[in-house]
């Protein structure tokens, strides 16, 4: 059993149907949210078309926990 991070989650999605997260890999996941400026205490709107990540990446950048 794998702990459920963003990581893992991203990771295995990408393996098992990367077309249903349009081919996006944690790199860039973690690069969108370095020049969207994501920090604790901040004010975002985020649109998602990836099945969750994106919001989930913006959560854990701003401080929160993913549950699964």
């Amino acid at each position: 059993m794998l702990e459920p991070s963003l990581f893992n989650v991203s990771s295995y999605l990408f393996e098992k149907d990367p077309a249903k997260i349009m081919n996006m890999r944690i790199d860039t996941l973690g690069q969108m949210a370095n020049l969207a400026n994501l920090r604790p205490g901040g004010r975002f709107i985020v649109v998602d078309a990836i099945s969750g990540l994106l919001v989930a990446t913006a959560l854990e950048r701003l401080g929160g926990k993913i549950l699964v």
